[in-house]
C-alpha cells in the first residue's frame, strides 16, 4: 500500500494489528532475501524496516510469526515467466558479459519467485512455525554460474572481476545492461546497489542452509533456469 505522500506504512504497525486480533494466529513478515544485520542498515535502505519489524515481532505476545529467506531471485537471469522487472546483476547473459565480486567463489543462494511461493504454501500447512524459514532453490559461486551461463549460450563470456576493496570504494564494472538501465534507474543509484550486493555476495551474506520443510519442494536449478527456452 503507498501513502499519498509515497512513503510505504510501516509494517510495525500490521504486525501490532495482527498480534491486537482476536482472529489473526500467523503472520509472515517481510523477507523474502537474506537476513540482515544492523551493520547492513547503512548498505541498501530497505533493511532497516526490516530489522524493525522483527524487533517488534519479537516483542508480540499471541502472533505465530515467522521470516521467509530465498537468496537472491533467480527470476532475473532466466526466460521462464516471471512478474519480477528485468534487471542485470554480475551476469549479463543478453550481451555475454559478466563483472564478478570478489574472487567469484563463494556459494550464493538463488530461488525462483514461483518456488519461494511453493514453499509458502507448503508453509501454510505446517503445524509450527520458526523465526526464520529458508527455500534455497540452488546454490552455486558466480563462478559456476558465468560457466552455466556461457554453456547455455555456447560461447565465451566477456569477465570481469570487481575486488572487495573496488566494490567499497563504490567502484563497479558496468555491463552492457546497464546502459539500457539508465533511463529508468540513475547510473549512480544503480552502481551503488551493485557495489552493495556485490560485497554481500563476496561476504557470504548469501550462503544460505535451507530449512527442514524446503527439502520437499523441487525447485528450478541454476542450469535450467539458464537453459530454459
Amino acid at each position: 500500500m503507498m501513502l499519498p505522500d509515497g512513503s510505504v506504512p510501516p509494517e510495525e504497525d500490521l504486525i501490532r494489528a495482527a498480534d491486537a486480533s482476536k482472529t489473526t494466529k500467523r503472520i509472515i513478515s517481510s523477507g523474502w532475501g537474506i537476513p540482515h544485520s544492523p551493520e547492513q542498515i547503512k548498505d541498501l535502505p530497505s533493511v532497516a524496516p526490516k530489522l524493525n519489524a522483527e524487533k517488534v515481532l519479537q516483542n508480540v505476545k499471541d502472533l505465530e510469526h515467522t521470516i521467509v529467506h530465498n537468496g537472491f531471485f533467480l527470476d532475473y537471469w532466466t526466460s521462464k515467466p516471471t512478474n519480477m522487472t528485468p534487471m542485470t546483476l554480475i551476469v549479463d547473459s543478453a550481451n555475454k558479459a559478466a563483472a564478478v565480486p570478489g574472487d567469484g567463489n563463494t556459494p550464493i543462494a538463488f530461488t525462483h519467485t514461483t518456488d519461494v511461493a511453493k514453499f509458502v504454501a507448503a508453509l501454510i500447512e505446517a503445524d509450527k512455525w520458526e523465526a526464520h524459514s529458508t527455500i534455497v532453490g540452488d546454490k552455486v559461486s558466480w563462478n559456476e554460474f558465468v560457466k552455466l551461463a556461457e554453456d547455455a549460450q555456447g560461447s565465451k563470456f566477456n569477465i570481469a572481476y570487481d575486488s572487495v576493496q573496488d566494490l567499497k570504494n563504490g567502484k563497479v564494472t558496468e555491463l552492457p545492461g546497464h546502459v539500457h538501465a539508465y533511463q529508468f534507474i540513475p547510473k549512480e543509484i544503480l552502481q551503488g546497489m551493485s557495489c552493495t550486493f556485490g560485497l554481500w555476495f563476496a561476504g557470504g551474506a548469501f550462503d544460505l542452509t535451507p530449512s527442514p520443510l524446503a527439502s520437499s519442494i523441487q525447485t528450478l536449478k541454476v542450469k535450467e533456469a539458464l537453459e530454459y527456452k
